[in-house]
């Protein structure tokens, strides 16, 4: 091993010196992922560190020199900052970010990305770029995601983690045996949905 040490990072120098890249811009962008988000300064300069941090590793395993896969280096730095931001008062868990990102989701887009189950196509503005539909009962308003919708809600977390987050917190009301998702058939067609209800407002 001592025969070797030291070659990386001249090698990881070179290939960056090469490439020309914004080196700024794309730690700004890094320090944007949700993962890193807080409204603290103190806390913002840390992403921003470990955000630079995360990113020569994804540059590096981007450049054949890690044996690491995509994402590692970024997922290694996000749970340093969270370890961090703990010892600094705390930082928005994963899962209440999650929550807030679906509830965020639904007040920029519930009026105008969904419809009603029991709405008439003919009669009813036509939606564009659906994310699902919704239904009314005597509980409130269940939304029924389609799973590209929970996508895009999610803001950049994966749909596992993303369902797992809304089960803890009992959003997701109903389901099939061991699925997070359910079988409807809207207007004809036999669809799979995620049915969501949020929590009252200040229970995120």
């Amino acid at each position: 091993m001592t025969r070797h040490y030291g070659h990386l990072g001249p090698a990881f120098i070179e290939r960056l010196v090469a490439e020309q890249s914004d080196l700024a811009a794309e730690v700004d962008e890094f320090a944007q992922v949700d993962g890193f988000a807080t409204t603290r300064p103190l806390q913002g300069r840390a992403a921003k560190v470990l955000a630079l941090i995360g990113l020569a590793g994804e540059l590096a395993t981007r450049y054949g020199l890690t044996c690491w896969q995509e994402g590692e280096a970024l997922a290694a730095a996000i749970e340093a900052f969270h370890a961090w931001a703990i010892g600094q008062g705390g930082v928005r868990s994963e899962h209440e970010q999650i929550l807030a990102n679906v509830a965020g989701f639904i007040e920029r887009h519930g009026d105008a990305r969904f419809s009603g189950v029991e709405s008439d196509p003919a009669h009813t503005p036509m939606v564009r770029d659906r994310a699902g539909w919704w239904r009314d009962d005597a509980e409130g308003r269940t939304y029924l995601f389609s799973g590209e919708g929970l996508a895009e809600a999610l803001g950049g977390f994966d749909l596992k983690r993303g369902t797992e987050a809304l089960d803890t917190a009992v959003w997701l009301v109903e389901r099939e045996n061991e699925n997070r998702s359910i079988r409807l058939t809207i207007h004809g067609s036999r669809l799979r949905v995620y049915a969501i209800r949020p929590a009252e407002e200040g229970e995120v």
